[in-house]
């Protein structure tokens, strides 16, 4: 099996779980993290870079997804 010097796992969206907001990976981002668990179990790499956006309120907010994304300014700033 082919070995890697390092992974990059890109972040993605997280999803609410409850009421008050309390939340949690979405699937498909619950997906690549598990992804590269195993790829650290099957060592296939020891080093992995962690990246990610802040999307809150951008892409989406407590209770929804946006159609269209909000990158106005008072968005960022919430």
């Amino acid at each position: 099996m082919e070995r890697y010097d390092l992974v990059v796992l890109l972040g993605s969206q997280i999803k609410m779980k409850s009421m008050p907001p309390e939340f949690t990976l979405a699937p498909h981002t619950e997906l690549k993290a598990r992804a590269a668990g195993i790829a650290l179990q099957k060592r296939i790499t020891n080093r992995f870079i962690v990246s990610g956006g802040y999307n809150f309120y951008l892409r989406y907010n407590e209770t929804e997804i946006f159609k269209t994304p909000d990158f106005s300014f008072e968005a960022f700033t919430q």
